[in-house]
């Protein structure tokens, strides 16, 4: 079953130049104006201590996923919002914060 299709989306980015690198918030800023989307009803999922960072920066929800560059215990040191084990862990924090 495709569990995602039930959500809205806008994008998912990358980076694309070095004008505006993790930790900065920029890129962040941009695209919540490019699709008049709240910061409230935003979050980024990363894999490293600079995606907590960058969340911290720009204010918005931080979900650090296990199964990337970092692991649980390194993750866990820099508090982000949530720490997931697996990708459908993240349906519940979309369900409880941007619906």
């Amino acid at each position: 079953k495709e569990v995602f299709f039930d959500y809205n989306f806008k994008g998912i980015y990358g980076e694309v130049n070095e004008e505006f690198i993790k930790p900065n918030p920029e890129a962040i800023y941009r695209i919540t104006n490019l699709y008049n989307i709240k910061l409230s009803e935003y979050l980024l999922v990363g894999d490293s201590e600079v995606d907590t960072e960058t969340c911290r920066n720009a204010e918005i929800i931080s979900v650090s996923c296990t199964w990337g560059f970092r692991d649980k215990d390194y993750l866990k040191t820099f508090k982000p919002d949530y720490l997931i084990d697996k990708p459908l862990d993240l349906l519940k924090i979309v369900e409880r914060n941007c619906r």
